[in-house]
């Protein structure tokens, strides 16, 4: 009847709104998973040991009579990163989904306000971590590298 207010609800069935409706059902809760406490202790060490091997190679490279030259390093690290990622995304389209399901548009625009500033900031990034080999210990660059890491995911 017109005036009367609706009988009230309960918790467990509330009024459906135009937001429930278009949300769908939730997944049971899954049961807590454990820890792979050996994998999560080898892959920390590991990444651990190849930072350390990583730090005195470039220390080793960096030196005055070898490669004292961060940006020409800093640009064929990136050239062979953009040319394997073309190539997996050629080979491999399955590991770009955003780009296979046609959610994204490659075209010059995307690039040059989405990729471009990027690249640029990550260039300057690495040619500035490639000359600090020149100026500080390697003990002190693994302490800054490893604090990054802590300090990232914080």
């Amino acid at each position: 009847m017109p005036g009367q207010r609706p009988a009230p609800t309960t918790a467990a069935q509330p009024l459906p709104d135009e937001h429930t409706r278009l949300l769908p059902a939730a997944a049971p809760a899954a049961a807590p998973q454990q820890t792979p406490w050996p994998m999560v202790i080898t892959l920390m060490t590991s990444t651990i040991a190849i930072s350390v091997g990583l730090i005195n190679f470039n220390r080793y490279l960096m030196q005055p009579g070898r490669f004292p030259y961060p940006a020409a390093l800093t640009m064929t690290h990136m050239i062979f990163c953009s040319v394997l990622s073309g190539v997996l995304r050629l080979a491999c389209p399955g590991l770009f989904p955003t780009v296979v399901s046609g959610n994204l548009k490659l075209d010059a625009r995307f690039y040059l306000k989405g990729v471009f500033p990027i690249a640029v900031f990550f260039a300057t990034t690495l040619i500035l971590s490639n000359m600090v080999y020149a100026h500080l210990s390697i003990a002190f660059i693994q302490m800054l590298k490893e604090t990054g890491v802590v300090t990232t995911y914080t």
